[in-house]
């Protein structure tokens, strides 16, 4: 019979930050499909990590407007979440609806 060991509990993971750059707490931070926000500032090579679950804030274009339940992409070229697939990585669902002249947003986080 296969069996299996938790390393670790869902919803935080560990990460290197490879860049050359300390980066603060509430970074998102994208590897693949998988989209997070840095628990705490992480110096350039140091381990960090990255939580995955939970409702977070995050910046929105004011010209967005979402409904509540609508899916929720990051764009990392902006670096504020989007309501369109193409180009942007699915990060969770609108827990509040987004109304249109709105900076920030509110996204539960689903992987």
């Amino acid at each position: 019979m296969a069996t299996a060991r938790l390393l670790q509990n869902a919803g935080v993971y560990d990460w290197t930050n490879s860049g050359s750059d300390t980066l603060p707490s509430g970074t998102v931070v994208v590897n693949g499909a998988l989209v997070g926000v840095l628990v705490r500032a992480t110096e350039a090579g140091k381990l960090g990590a990255v939580q995955t679950e939970g409702i977070f804030e995050f910046p929105i274009a004011s010209a967005t407007t979402a409904d509540l339940g609508a899916k929720a992409y990051w764009n990392a070229t902006d670096g504020v979440v989007a309501t369109t697939a193409s180009g942007n990585t699915l990060m969770g669902y609108f827990v509040a609806a987004s109304q249109s002249g709105e900076t920030t947003c509110k996204i539960m986080l689903a992987q």
